[in-house]
């Protein structure tokens, strides 16, 4: 099973911005984490059509899905007009006994216990004639998380733990269109981490590395306004799950424990 996940705008298209955030940045801090909790728990091989600040054109976002030969397309991105909630859409020519729609309806299902949790309103499962849903091969859905320019939305993605649970809702929702379940987990899983605070970005290209060393390889770089959650803090380093750790460094990092 192969699935693309696409992270809206990018490079010198920055998508929307409001309340100190940016759309490009929200997207692909959002398909990141879903893309490495589908790696970690399910069966999937995963393609992102960016993992960097770089501009990819409508056509090309669907282009690289369909040379993958994908089975699902998923694209995120962050909404703005004043409104407030969640929403998402698949190509307008689909009718709703289509395997889109049905998709569609999962990836609701998924997500509206996180929008419960927070009081955002689910704004419903719509349709239009977007290039990245309407240019790909296999079934595909966009989704706009909250609005950027409404206080309370802005509010909740300025909060890690929303992105978290978003994060993860949307990891159900795709392996809940998969129909897969996890991978076996070993005979004495370690207990989920508890986490210790929120690590917020403040300087620009801050390297993320799969180790507590400066010698450790960097995995990629984090931009403002990016916050994590922090399960470890040990020796100068914090850790951001898995092997993801970031020096904190109060000139570029601002460490908030709980």
């Amino acid at each position: 099973m192969k699935l693309v996940i696409d992270a809206g705008h990018g490079g010198y298209d920055s998508g929307a911005v409001g309340n100190g955030l940016v759309e490009k940045n929200l997207t692909l801090q959002i398909a990141r984490r879903v893309r490495d909790i589908l790696t970690v728990n399910y069966p999937i091989t995963i393609k992102m059509t960016r993992d960097s600040d770089v501009f990819i054109s409508l056509s090309e976002r669907a282009n690289i899905a369909n040379a993958f030969g994908a089975d699902y397309f998923i694209s995120f991105h962050i909404n703005s007009g004043g409104g407030t909630g969640f929403e998402s859409y698949i190509y307008n020519a689909l009718s709703n006994s289509s395997t889109a729609y049905a998709k569609q309806q999962k990836m609701h299902t998924a997500v509206n216990p996180v929008l419960t949790k927070y009081g955002l309103r689910d704004r419903g499962a719509k349709k239009e004639n977007y290039a990245v849903l309407r240019e790909t091969a296999m079934d595909a859905i966009l989704t706009e998380t909250a609005f950027i320019d409404t206080t309370f939305d802005a509010n909740l993605l300025k909060n890690p733990q929303f992105i978290e649970d978003l994060s993860q809702a949307y990891a159900n929702g795709i392996a809940a269109i998969f129909g897969v379940a996890p991978n076996p987990q070993p005979p004495n899983p370690q207990p989920t981490p508890q986490t210790k605070g929120i690590a917020y970005i403040l300087g620009k290209n801050v390297n993320l590395r799969n180790g507590p060393s400066t010698t450790s390889a960097v995995i990629r770089q984090l931009n403002p306004p990016e916050s994590y959650l922090v399960y470890i803090n040990e020796n100068g380093w914090l850790n951001l799950g898995g092997n993801q750790w970031v020096y904190n460094d109060p000139s570029y990092i601002k460490y908030t424990q709980y």
